[in-house]
């Protein structure tokens, strides 16, 4: 509760962005029932604060923030005869403290996948999707010891969307 026992709100606001470079180890041809790649990348993410009770609106002490780090992981797909597959992508940052900040964040998704296009350069994607992170503030660039965490967050449960490769 507020000061006086009042009602508050409190509101976040994450956002989430991976930009990675694909290595395809396995697969990736129109006859491939089989897809494997590894990939490393860039993770920026993006949080906003807000509070408010009864006449005061405020960012918390954090209010807007951004973050970054770098990530791997690696996607794999199964596919029938036809565009349609099973696919599953697993991604972790590695939580190095570049300017004061760290992100250590696991992104896990799997589902079904139908290539939209011939070549397979857009595809849909259906299924569940599990992003868990902890942001973590330092008083200095690239020390290791110390720091707090400004913030837990996960989220889980339906996703759809589209894949894009270049």
């Amino acid at each position: 509760t507020a000061p006086g026992g009042g009602e508050y709100e409190f509101e976040m606001t994450w956002s989430h962005l991976y930009v990675a470079l694909s290595k395809r180890l396995v697969g990736y041809t129109s006859e491939a029932w089989f897809d494997f790649s590894v990939h490393g990348g860039a993770i920026i993410d993006h949080t906003l604060t807000e509070f408010q009770t009864e006449g005061v609106e405020a960012e918390t002490i954090d209010g807007e923030r951004g973050w970054f780090a770098p990530g791997v992981g690696f996607s794999a797909t199964v596919r029938g005869p036809g565009p349609a597959g099973f696919y599953l992508e697993f991604l972790n940052s590695l939580p190095v403290n570049i300017g004061g900040q760290a992100i250590w964040l696991t992104d896990a998704r799997a589902g079904l996948t139908a290539d939209l296009t011939e070549n397979g350069l857009v595809s849909l994607f259906l299924g569940y999707r599990y992003v868990r992170g902890t942001y973590r503030l330092y008083d200095a660039p690239l020390v290791r010891e110390g720091g707090r965490t400004a913030a837990e967050l996960a989220m889980r449960g339906p996703a759809f969307g589209l894949d894009f490769r270049f």
